[in-house]
């Protein structure tokens, strides 16, 4: 099993999404950061910064930047970075 996961559920999607972060091991919560990054690697999404619990966090999305506009239709990153590693996950927004 992978020690760090990232995963966007539906995937390809147009509307809300469901975010999936995942660290492993034992313990208690760690230094993490989540986003999103387009093609040419901005920001466009923070999905988590700061402590992050070992196990599952789901987060929702609305298809929103942090500017708060709909993002549109393309290819995006989805990257979760640890002490335990990182996992970059290809998501597809549909027009």
């Amino acid at each position: 099993m992978r020690r760090v996961r990232a995963a966007v559920w539906p995937n390809p999607g147009r509307g809300p999404a469901r975010i999936e972060l995942f660290l492993g091991g034992d313990g208690g919560a760690l230094d993490a950061h989540a986003g999103l990054y387009d093609v040419q690697g901005r920001a466009v999404v923070t999905f988590h910064r700061g402590a992050l619990a070992r196990g599952l966090t789901l987060r929702a999305w609305d298809g929103r930047g942090d500017d708060g506009q709909p993002l549109p239709g393309g290819l995006y990153f989805l990257r979760l970075s640890s002490p335990l590693g990182s996992a970059v996950t290809r998501v597809i927004r549909l027009r």
